[in-house]
């Protein structure tokens, strides 16, 4: 393999390895599998690379919250939008009218753990639905 290739000159390269196949699915996968290894292995491409050490929550601050949602729910208990008891529906209606889509289970999910955290308070109405309070 010659080292530090251009981008260009390792699709030719590429191209040239998997011509000879003549299925075209298994061609563009022979192709997608050539680049990533010629590119791998060329020191230009590698420098570009970010550390696999690195995680995504190394650069959150300290105290914040992973998820999206859990941090707009907090929000939300600190507006105060959550001091009367409200259905997880109604708390996804209101994130939705805020501006932000998210997904029905994630909401039921992050109140819930919220619930376990002692952020809020779960309350059980009519034996399936719950109500989620400030406490």
């Amino acid at each position: 393999m010659s080292q530090n290739i251009p981008f260009e000159q390792a699709c030719r390269e590429a191209i040239s390895m998997v011509s000879a196949i003549e299925e075209p699915t298994y061609r563009v996968a022979a192709f997608q599998v050539a680049l990533m290894k010629l590119t791998s292995e060329s020191p230009r491409f590698l420098d570009d690379k970010k550390p696999a050490s690195i995680s995504i929550g190394q650069h959150r601050k300290e105290g914040t919250p992973k998820s999206e949602t859990k941090a707009r729910i907090l929000q939300m208990i600190s507006d105060d939008w959550l001091k009367e008891p409200r259905l997880s529906t109604e708390v996804g209606a209101e994130l939705r009218l805020r501006g932000f889509h998210h997904n029905a289970a994630d909401v039921r999910m992050n109140l819930l753990r919220l619930a376990k955290a002692k952020k809020l308070r779960r309350i059980q109405e009519n034996g399936k639905a719950y109500r989620y309070v400030k406490p």
